[in-house]
């Protein structure tokens, strides 16, 4: 078979690699000397600045792609880079990697005939692959998508304790698509297995559970007076989410029973957390407590080389590769209950499992696991070690684990491309009562309403639309100030021209749309103004996309808004309870004339620019489903005294109307969202470092004697901002 790995991660990464980085270089290795070939796209940059590297006898072939590069023999390069450059200046600037990995991945499926291709759902990797085959683009053949559940932002975020950014939102809409939408769904822990089918509501046996290899770990050799003196080991990130503030708060209150234990913390400070952690233990103690920061590998084996013990603290976790590692070093570990690790751990013989009290009793549990751990004797300790050793080279074995991989990915190759060539649809999307594909007419002519002031500044949307290929269209141009003869206009004769100078907003839209039924023959409608320009192909592409989806009625396709600063508006597929929240729509939104009906599309009243997004919430309640085509293929000229679309100001109000308008169980999910901050038990202020946050909040927490109480009112303050 040829499989195809995508990982931002794959190392080297250009930032501190995870649990990610390090199955893909193992796996992908595995399968190579097994016989399999396998292609990786992974991340170029100075410290891997190869495009292209061959292992294993030319079976493992690493293609790297940067941030400024686009793929060989792509079409139209310059609006591709506006693209790319758009994407990693928006909320989520790394989705730039999963965008071009696509492209690249349309080109090795074709060229090399990949069975099946895979990456895991953080940071959505395939997720342009999988929309972009569901809405017709790309490569003819489809090989099926298997994603590895490894740790979904959601997870992160909620057990990181922190409120949610845009970026945030944004990953986690592109994670749950690629979710749903996957053929195949790997895990490598039966906990985090039975998480994700909840969070994401899909079948539970429909997730394959296979454990993480071992990889090249091996037995490390230890001097007999280690298990006697040596440090307890912390590898890992040190952030909220792995439990290192609750395991310095443990560790401090056990230091002061034993004043010759020290512990060692290997990691990255991604949350700024060592210089807070320092200060919270006693001046005599800060000694025993040593941060070594980020370190190669190779040093990592050092560390464990003269540990006693290796601590897995973590409030959430799936399959944690540092215990993988750990253990096969022959150490035993200290881990909560709160993942993988109780798949791994045998408390007493492997390691020393804390009790189940939850997060709000870490503390106490963790003191309790680690004074059992340092009351054992040395050479029981050693014993365990190699106990844990030999299990989880069991649990983990190379040979057996990529044999499972083979067969899966076999099966999943043998079944085909089934979900991922399909719109991944909400869980709280009702079926459309009518029938979709009886109304779903591919054909038919596209129909163009065109609001304007004037003819004269219609010419230019006008001449784009003229020069679209291959597909036939009709255009209104609905105009307020009288400029031209009723259904003429000078350079295009097959433009109807309606002079209603008493139409405004929707009025002139649906005035438009009127106009356009009356001719009939319509496949879908768009929507424009006078400052809109189509490229070419534009309608073609909608074509293309509606008739691969007969269940969808809106499609946006991605907008260059062009002034003094050139911004992409590429947002995510428009979902129910989202789109309560805000427009998720380009002013380029098509609707398939057959959803429309023959009744006037829009509300009169709604501020211009909410016209769209009060459609779109209506037929999305109505059981069809939308998409966004991932392409620039409009421009919008923005001038000095254009409001940015949609309006700012109404944003409030209309939400508001939309939420009571349209009650129902998205309404709930949409007030969460709204409401999006994490329980106050995770977001306790000992997570931040309080001189990186702003005044007002430095001083909320300095000046009141209840701490989560602070954290209360400094979420309560960030909810009526974002509101």
């Amino acid at each position: 078979m040829k499989h195809l790995i995508v990982s931002r991660e794959f190392p080297p990464a250009a930032y501190a690699p995870g649990g990610i980085g390090t199955y893909v270089a193992n796996i992908s290795r595995l399968l190579a000397e097994r016989g399999e070939v396998v292609h990786v796209i992974g991340e170029r940059w100075s410290g891997a600045p190869a495009q292209t590297e061959v292992r294993c006898d030319g079976r493992l072939v690493i293609h790297r792609i940067g941030e400024d590069d686009l793929p060989a023999g792509v079409r139209d390069p310059d609006r591709r880079g506006r693209e790319l450059k758009g994407l990693k200046n928006s909320d989520f600037p790394y989705q730039w990697f999963a965008w071009h990995a696509a492209l690249l991945a349309e080109q090795l499926i074709d060229d090399e005939g990949i069975d099946v291709v895979e990456g895991q759902e953080w940071e959505a990797p395939v997720y342009y692959l999988m929309l972009r085959r569901a809405l017709g683009m790309g490569s003819k053949k489809a090989p099926p998508c298997i994603v590895h559940l490894h740790s979904a932002t959601q997870f992160i975020q909620y057990y990181n304790g922190v409120p949610s950014t845009p970026c945030n939102t944004l990953m986690k809409r592109m994670e749950e698509y690629c979710v749903r939408a996957a053929d195949g769904l790997l895990c490598p822990s039966r906990t985090y297995a039975d998480q994700c089918a909840r969070a994401f509501d899909v079948p539970r046996n429909a997730i394959e559970v296979i454990p993480l290899p071992v990889g090249s770990v091996e037995p490390l050799p230890r001097e007999p007076a280690v298990w006697t003196s040596g440090s307890i080991c912390f590898i890992g990130r040190l952030e909220p989410r792995k439990g290192i503030v609750e395991w310095v708060q443990a560790a401090a209150r056990v230091a002061r029973e034993d004043r010759d234990v020290r512990f060692d913390f290997v990691g990255a400070d991604t949350f700024n957390l060592q210089a807070t952690l320092t200060r919270r233990l006693d001046r005599a103690d800060r000694t025993r407590f040593r941060f070594h920061g980020s370190k190669p590998r190779e040093e990592l084996k050092r560390h464990l080389a003269a540990a006693r013990s290796a601590v897995v603290p973590s409030r959430w976790e799936n399959f944690p590769n540092v215990c993988v590692e750990a253990m096969g070093s022959g150490l035993p570990v200290i881990a909560t209950r709160f993942g993988g690790m109780v798949e791994m751990i045998e408390d007493g013989r492997s390691g020393w499992l804390a009790r189940d009290t939850g997060v709000t009793g870490m503390v106490d549990s963790l003191a309790e696991a680690l004074r059992r751990c340092l009351a054992t004797p040395p050479e029981t300790k050693a014993s365990m070690g190699l106990a844990a050793a030999a299990s989880v080279r069991d649990l983990c074995d190379n040979a057996a684990t990529v044999e499972r991989h083979v067969r899966f990915r076999s099966d999943v190759a043998a079944r085909g491309a089934r979900k991922s060539c399909a719109l991944a649809r909400s869980p709280l999307l009702p079926v459309a009562a009518r029938s979709l594909a009886a109304e779903a007419r591919p054909g038919g002519r596209a129909g163009i309403v065109v609001r304007t002031s004037h003819l004269m500044a219609a010419r230019d949307v006008v001449a784009s639309l003229a020069a679209q290929t291959a597909m036939a269209s009709v255009i209104v141009l609905v105009c307020r100030d009288g400029s031209g003869p009723a259904n003429s206009c000078p350079d295009h004769t097959e433009v109807l021209v309606l002079d209603r100078p008493d139409l405004d907003g929707a009025s002139a839209w649906n005035a438009g749309f009127e106009a356009i039924c009356g001719i009939g023959d319509l496949g879908f409608c768009l929507f424009l103004d006078s400052h809109d320009r189509l490229e070419p192909r534009c309608l073609e592409r909608i074509r293309l996309a509606f008739e691969a989806r007969p269940d969808a009625a809106i499609l946006s396709v991605w907008t260059l808004q062009v002034g003094k600063r050139e911004q992409l508006r590429a947002p995510p597929c428009p979902e129910p309870a989202y789109q309560l929240i805000g427009p998720d729509l380009t002013p380029a939104t098509a609707f398939r004339a057959g959803a429309l009906g023959s009744d006037p599309p829009f509300r009169t009243g709604m501020p211009r620019g909410y016209d769209l997004w009060d459609l779109a919430n209506r037929l999305l309640l109505d059981g069809w489903s939308a998409a966004t085509l991932p392409e620039a293929l409009h421009e919008r000229t923005i001038q000095d005294t254009d409001l940015a679309w949609p309006g700012a100001s109404a944003l409030r109000a209309i939400r508001s109307e939309l939420l009571s308008r349209f009650a129902g169980p998205n309404t709930a999910i949409a007030l969460d969202i709204i409401d999006n901050h994490v329980p106050l038990p995770l977001a306790a202020p000992f997570g931040y470092d309080p001189t990186a946050l702003p005044r007002w909040q430095r001083r909320l927490i300095t000046t009141v004697r209840d701490p989560g109480k602070a954290v209360r009112r400094i979420l309560f303050r960030a909810h009526r901002l974002k509101r």
